[in-house]
């Protein structure tokens, strides 16, 4: 598997994750964490890093755009 489907299928994993502990489904988030663990092993620190910045740009312009509908919503 190349690299960059690797990591989009660790970022995948990860919002199921995120979801499944959400409703507190504690069997499926360590499911998905059992696929996700050696994905993330195989990953080298420099793909993970670049990774993890795009996650955090991401939920940042979410957080963002939440903000101004609820700022605008307020006026």
């Amino acid at each position: 598997m190349q690299q960059n489907a690797v990591v989009e299928q660790v970022l995948a994993l990860t919002r199921e994750m995120e979801h499944a502990v959400s409703l507190a489904d504690w069997p499926e988030a360590a499911r998905l964490a059992e696929i996700r663990s050696p994905l993330i092993m195989s990953l080298n620190a420099e793909q993970v890093h670049a990774s993890s910045d795009a996650a955090l740009r991401a939920n940042s312009q979410v957080s963002q755009t939440e903000l101004e509908a609820e700022n605008t919503t307020r006026s």
